[in-house]
């Protein structure tokens, strides 16, 4: 019974060590943005992530995102009307394209 034990125990032990060791491929979420030069930072948000990144020659990409559903909101530039996408979802090792984004302009007063 003792030597189960100390099997179990060691099998158990290299199993966790393994799976320390195993890479996390993560998930992505891209995409660009119309003008390129309309927004400033891009948030990803869910029940328990928010993550944020820049926006560079009116792209924008979050790496290592865990999956879920999240909404995508896009920080504009003044003259622009904000930007928020609903139900993105993310799967495990997946990229998730959001394709182009076209902002809209805020009417001139």
């Amino acid at each position: 019974m003792k030597r189960i034990s100390v099997i179990v125990l060691v099998m158990s032990v290299l199993f966790i060590g393994f799976m320390s060791f195993m890479k996390f491929d993560g998930a992505k979420i891209k995409g660009n943005i119309i003008p390129v030069d309309g927004a400033v930072q891009v948030w990803a948000i869910n029940n328990t992530d928010t993550l944020r990144t820049n926006v560079i020659s009116g792209s924008f990409e979050f790496a290592f995102v865990k999956p879920g559903v999240y909404s995508v909101m896009i920080e504009t530039k003044p003259e622009y009307n904000p930007y928020v996408k609903p139900g993105v979802t993310v799967t495990e090792g997946q990229v998730t394209e959001l394709g182009n984004i076209q902002l809209e302009r805020k009417p001139v007063k």
